[in-house]
């Protein structure tokens, strides 16, 4: 039924009015400025499809927003270049006020970043902490299809970013960048066919908790799929192949203790802890500073009760609170992910499944968390995986998670780990199934670990 509502939704938007930017004023001869405000006076008011027909570059000066029903349509040829340093080459028009748009397709855009990136976003600004050059922010219903990434240099942008998505397909897609190529925060149904891409960072990271200054919003990734996708090794790799980060809180009480990072739900709202030196100084664009490694600790003395437009409020334990979304949230878990047909051609590892608690940027984990929120990464399937790491799977500081894996058809470094926990952790369990003739790839995990060969 999912599915079909799914194909009902596209096949609507296929059958709107179609309209060329041409038309509006836009060219490979214009100015940037001209471009940017002709796409988007085509793209104005969504229900159509817009077509970009003729071939060359075009120059931008700012964001395309994209409203409901609508079909982005690049003609073979067709590039979008940056031409000022700016934030996102594409984003939902919702965004900006978490409105979520409907029925949004994507299809053949070459986007060239022209390593210019600058984000102006302040924390208050509800999607601070997206960073995709496509970028969707509160979406149901979206496609993405034979579209080109590349010229990204900065670690700080990324290819594309989506927070607080329902029902998303990306194909036929390459994205080549020094940051994350496709970071994924909260959402459910998800499916990614035929890409392939390079990052210095992470490929593809499924962060349900993020570094506080990396996802707008916090949550659970459900249901999601991976085939035939292609990791490509870079030349300046820092990061991993993917990551599995998930994290869990608590209620607001005063006196508790804080770090960069945790969240709290109070008042029906779920609030986030923001510390850094320009936090009080009337910059509120500022990246979160480190939490000093010298036995500081931070004390809540102010009760986080304010609305998403006040966005931000000081606590006077000495750091800030930020409005984080509108839900009680309390966990954010990664469940039922695939991998089909995969080929992690990179040496690093693939998979870092972990919450952090104790780092100096930012906290996934809550102490106080109750024990019925432990965070957990289930369901999470291999089948045909090809790597050149020595590690698939590397469970790291998480002595309070939950997970399971299942892998088969695995081929790694004749001494690579199919899985390894570094440390302690709640529970798991890991079920091997049948793998290439030959190969015996060993796991290394505690005795509360149950692995099932088949």
């Amino acid at each position: 039924m999912k599915r079909l509502l799914y194909l009902t939704a596209l096949i609507c938007i296929s059958c709107t009015p179609k309209v060329d930017v041409a038309d509006f004023g836009a060219s490979p001869e214009a100015d940037a400025s001209t471009n940017t405000k002709a796409i988007n006076a085509a793209l104005k008011g969504g229900n159509r499809k817009v077509v970009i027909s003729k071939p060359g570059t075009y120059l931008l000066d700012s964001c395309l927003l994209v409203e409901d029903n609508t079909t982005f349509l690049c003609r073979q040829g067709v590039i979008l270049k940056k031409d000022k340093p700016y934030s996102f080459v594409i984003t939902n028009a919702g965004a900006r006020t978490r409105t979520t748009n409907r029925n949004i397709r994507i299809i053949g855009a070459e986007i060239d970043a022209n390593d210019l990136y600058d984000n102006p976003l302040t924390v208050k600004d509800p999607q601070y902490g997206c960073r995709g050059q496509i970028d969707f922010f509160h979406v149901r219903n979206a496609l993405v299809k034979d579209v080109t990434i590349y010229g990204i240099v900065t670690s700080a942008a990324t290819g594309i970013q989506m927070c607080s998505w329902e029902n998303v397909r990306v194909q036929n897609t390459r994205i080549h960048t020094n940051g994350d190529a496709f970071h994924i925060n909260r959402g459910h149904r998800l499916v990614v066919k035929n890409c392939e891409f390079c990052s210095g960072d992470d490929n593809i990271p499924l962060n349900a908790k993020d570094w506080a200054n990396s996802a707008p919003e916090v949550g659970d990734i459900t249901d999601a799929l991976f085939k035939n996708v292609t990791c490509l090794p870079h030349e300046n790799p820092h990061g991993n192949v993917a990551r599995h980060l998930v994290g869990s809180w608590t209620d607001w009480r005063k006196g508790m203790e804080i770090r960069p990072g945790d969240c709290v739900v109070n008042a029906g709202h779920t609030y986030l802890a923001l510390y850094g030196p320009r936090a009080f100084s009337g910059e509120d664009n500022f990246y979160p500073g480190h939490f000093p490694d010298d036995g500081t600790k931070l004390v809540s003395l102010t009760e986080p009760d304010f609305d998403a437009a006040t966005g931000i409020m000081a606590d006077e334990g000495g750091f800030l609170w930020r409005y984080e979304q509108d839900d009680e949230c309390y966990h954010a878990n990664i469940e039922n992910i695939r991998y089909r047909n995969v080929n992690f051609t990179d040496d690093r590892t693939v998979i870092l499944a972990y919450y952090d608690t104790t780092g100096i940027y930012d906290r996934s984990f809550h102490p106080d968390t109750p024990k019925d929120n432990y965070p957990h990464i289930t369901g999470i399937s291999f089948d045909k995986v090809r790597t050149n790491s020595p590690l698939l799977v590397s469970v790291h500081s998480a002595e309070r998670l939950t997970f399971d894996y299942d892998i088969r058809n695995a081929s790694l470094p004749e001494k690579g780990y199919l899985v390894k926990v570094i440390g302690t952790v709640e529970g798991g369990s890991v079920r091997l199934g049948k793998m290439p003739a030959g190969s015996d790839n060993p796991v290394e995990v505690p005795s509360n670990v149950t692995v099932i060969r088949e």
